[in-house]
């Protein structure tokens, strides 16, 4: 806020400055003083716009600055006599650095007393042995009206300012947090669906150990029993030897099909999400975390493009809808895939605020660089209902 502040109170000095030389300027062929002031007039000039301009930036010794300015204004009102044009121009410019720097209500008592103080040196006054007219009455009674109502002014402003920085501040931090609590958030989701995973290969493992210690040894018990049964059996008895060895096989015919059930149901590979199954996982965690509704198209898009362009489409669409929350506000996102002949193109829509004029950052310069690697088009775009992103990469680059 204070270079905001102090940037306003020179460009209010410079502007009070250049009024009062162009008065100068238009009434310098009426002074009834002597010539060489139009030298010095210019000299004095300068010299109070560098003592505001170093009241503006000194810091501790700023009233020191401002008294002297304030001597000054005086000095180059004297010759002027009742031409008080000049002299409260620059009084209005101390008026206003007063009122900015000088705590409450230190700032508006001090600026009524110099008002006061310019008003009252107002008399008939003498310069170069020139005896000078005095102000009119009612000129100067107008004159410290409209400097009472600048002083005010300024303080008011000051006030609206401290008020906006502060809740400039206040928004900047709950964007913030709201943009912390999103991205904890979806990596929460993401973490739920890699845990889920997780837990189904647990499961399959747990399963098979289950399977190999109940089944399979069910399994070889009964081979065991059925070799028992065999030894026992009457060799004159071939019919039930038979049943016997047939029951055997079929029961080690068992066991060896439920090893290798086994052995592959625990070397099953885990599902590792790509292509448009990672990015649809993306936009659930996204919907999730937000509840913002995200309505996708995938229509003859191909599964999968290979890992590299599989995570330009990625980053892309996250991108995109952290965007379209963060800085769009947007309640509504669309998302839709395309492929045809001359490659494959990506549409993220948001009724998001939008932007008359996009000022791209990081995250922009990023995707942009990402499609440029597949000599691809990156295009961004904002809407009377919104805001557009589109991407194009051509199909000649994945083919090769």
């Amino acid at each position: 806020m204070e270079r905001k502040q102090g940037l306003l109170v020179i460009g209010l000095s410079f502007l009070c400055h250049a009024a009062a030389a162009i008065q100068f300027w238009l009434m310098r062929e009426s002074l009834v003083v002597d010539q060489r002031w139009i030298r010095d007039f210019h000299v004095l000039l300068a010299v109070c716009f560098a003592l505001s301009l170093a009241g503006c930036l000194a810091g501790g010794y700023r009233l020191l600055f401002f008294a002297f300015q304030a001597m000054l204004i005086r000095l180059i009102g004297i010759p002027m006599g009742g031409n008080l044009g000049i002299e409260f121009s620059l009084a209005f410019a101390l008026l206003a650095a007063l009122a900015f720097y000088l705590p409450e209500p230190a700032n508006l008592a001090v600026g009524l007393a110099l008002l006061s103080y310019f008003a009252a040196g107002q008399a008939g006054e003498s310069a170069w042995g020139v005896e000078l007219a005095a102000a009119p009455a009612g000129e100067l009674v107008f004159c410290w009206v409209l400097g009472a109502v600048v002083c005010i002014l300024s303080v008011g402003l000051r006030h609206y300012l401290a008020r906006y920085t502060a809740e400039r501040h206040s928004v900047q931090r709950l964007d913030d947090t709201v943009n912390q609590l999103m991205s904890a958030n979806i990596g929460f989701q993401e973490y739920a669906q890699l845990l889920g995973q997780q837990q189904t290969s647990l499961e399959r493992k747990r399963i098979s150990r289950d399977i190999h210690d109940s089944v399979g040894y069910t399994l070889v018990n009964l081979m065991m029993v059925m070799e028992a049964a065999l030894d026992l059996s009457p060799l004159e008895n071939e019919r039930l030897r038979a049943m016997l060895r047939q029951a055997r096989q079929q029961a080690q015919d068992g066991l060896n099909e439920t090893r290798r059930a086994v052995r592959e149901l625990r070397a099953w590979p885990e599902e590792r999400p790509a292509g448009l199954s990672r990015i649809n996982r993306l936009i659930e965690a996204f919907r999730m975390s937000t509840g913002v509704k995200v309505e996708t198209s995938y229509a003859n898009f191909p599964y999968s493009l290979g890992e590299e362009l599989d995570a330009v489409f990625y980053r892309i669409v996250q991108e995109g809808m952290t965007n379209a929350f963060r800085h769009g506000r947007a309640s509504r996102i669309r998302i839709y895939f395309w492929m045809d002949e001359e490659g494959y193109k990506l549409s993220i829509w948001d009724n998001g605020s939008g932007a008359a004029e996009i000022v791209e950052g990081v995250g922009f310069a990023g995707m942009r660089e990402r499609i440029s690697e597949f000599d691809g088009r990156f295009e961004v775009s904002g809407l009377a209902d919104g805001f557009e992103l589109s991407v194009f990469i051509p199909a000649r680059t994945v083919r090769g």
